[in-house]
């Protein structure tokens, strides 16, 4: 059920998720934008289906995010207000999407509760990197800039404070690729007292 991640069909770079509906009105719909492109896709299948989805386009034109007219028979088969909704959906969260990910506004990746930066740093390459820590989960979080997608959660850790040190929880993979080494964890601040 639902759509798999999937590379840019025009570069094949990493798409950002955008918002996901399945099964509302018998179709699985998800919206995906590449920050490179700057277009914005979006995956039809009907409810449940292991099809391949449909990719419909929206590129930008005179500022706005529009449908291409070669797309435009396959959305109007989803009912209006449907279409109507979620054509608004494409062009708010890729607004919101474009308008705040280099804000450090960080946000816990289990939970959703905004979380805290505990550490600034920039590695010997220039990339900027943050560590925010979530008290309710009691895992921090490390993010990478990345100059398409912004700030992109690498790797939760938590503090071992027995052996005084960060151990990696969790690795998440990247659209910049972005690499998290041993020595990057090592050399983390001890986690203050909260």
């Amino acid at each position: 059920m639902g759509h798999a991640r999937q590379p840019c069909p025009l570069d094949r770079s990493r798409l950002v998720e955008m918002g996901l509906s399945y099964g509302a009105k018998g179709v699985d719909l998800s919206i995906w934008y590449c920050p490179r492109c700057d277009v914005a896709f979006v995956l039809l299948s009907p409810s449940r289906s292991e099809a391949a989805p449909s990719a419909l386009q929206w590129h930008r034109r005179d500022g706005q995010l529009e449908l291409r007219e070669e797309d435009r028979g396959r959305w109007e088969e989803l009912p209006r207000q449907f279409g109507e909704c979620w054509e608004s959906n494409v062009r708010h969260h890729v607004g919101l999407f474009l308008r705040g990910r280099h804000a450090e506004g960080v946000c816990c990746q289990l939970d959703g509760t905004p979380t805290p930066v505990l550490h600034r740093w920039r590695d010997p390459a220039g990339t900027g990197w943050l560590m925010s820590w979530c008290r309710w989960c009691k895992l921090g979080f490390l993010f990478a800039s990345s100059a398409d997608n912004g700030w992109e959660c690498c790797a939760s850790v938590a503090w071992d404070a027995g052996l005084g040190r960060y151990e990696v929880v969790k690795e998440y993979p990247t659209g910049a690729g972005h690499a998290l080494g041993p020595q990057l964890v090592a050399r983390l601040p001890p986690l203050p007292a909260l």
